[in-house]
């Protein structure tokens, strides 16, 4: 199965994007998690059980789960890195 993982710099951004996506997907059937500092882990280690076919998040929390188990790369065939400009300036990618 197909599964997009979209990274934001900012949960403000990865917020709306998540709010866009629900209002496109609504009565899909398709299954999100929303990564994010600041919010609920136990919230997102159940969304991440549930399979999502989508996922946005922040680096640092996307990190998190990684380093945590919680998510694999490997379930992932799209990589979507938005404003991937201001990640450089905020030191999240080297």
């Amino acid at each position: 199965t197909k599964a997009a993982l979209i990274i934001a710099p900012t949960r403000e951004l990865a917020e709306q994007i998540e709010t866009e996506c629900r209002s496109i997907g609504k009565g899909s059937g398709l299954m999100g998690a929303l990564l994010i500092g600041g919010s609920s882990m136990r919230t997102q280690f159940m969304d991440l059980s549930r399979n999502p076919r989508i996922v946005i998040g922040t680096p640092g929390r996307i990190k998190d789960h990684l380093e945590r188990g919680s998510l694999s790369l490997a379930h992932f065939n799209i990589v979507v890195l938005d404003e991937v400009d201001r990640m450089l300036d905020m030191g999240f990618v080297r």
